[in-house]
């Protein structure tokens, strides 16, 4: 019980989930410049929004799978009604933008890795 605490405590002080909710906005296209593009037009949007945290873009672990380039935006908040409000604008707003035809795209909510 003293281990789970203590996780407890470090995530709390961290803001990490229970306390706040991680989304990892995915992308993979045959060129980085095509994934770049997508994730930063992402981010600019998402720079306007209140209590948004955004990294990246960042490459991931794998950086390259079947021929693939796979980069991702890690999106947080402290609310996941809210996170699921912001998500929604953001695929109404992919669904306008012409990169979207160039790369494969998704969302993990509160992923178990971050790769």
């Amino acid at each position: 019980m003293n281990f789970a605490n203590q996780c407890l405590s470090n995530n709390r002080k961290m803001n990490l989930p229970p306390f706040s909710t991680i989304c990892l906005l995915r992308c993979s296209s045959p060129t980085q410049k095509s994934n770049n593009t997508f994730l930063e037009r992402a981010a600019i949007v998402l720079s306007n929004r209140k209590e948004i945290n955004v990294i990246g873009p960042i490459p991931s672990l794998i950086s390259k799978s079947k021929g693939n380039y796979r980069n991702h935006l890690h999106i947080q908040t402290s609310s996941k009604p809210y996170l699921n409000k912001v998500l929604k604008y953001l695929t109404e707003e992919f669904n306008k933008w012409p990169e979207t035809k160039k790369i494969k795209w998704s969302f993990d909510i509160d992923p178990i890795d971050l790769n």
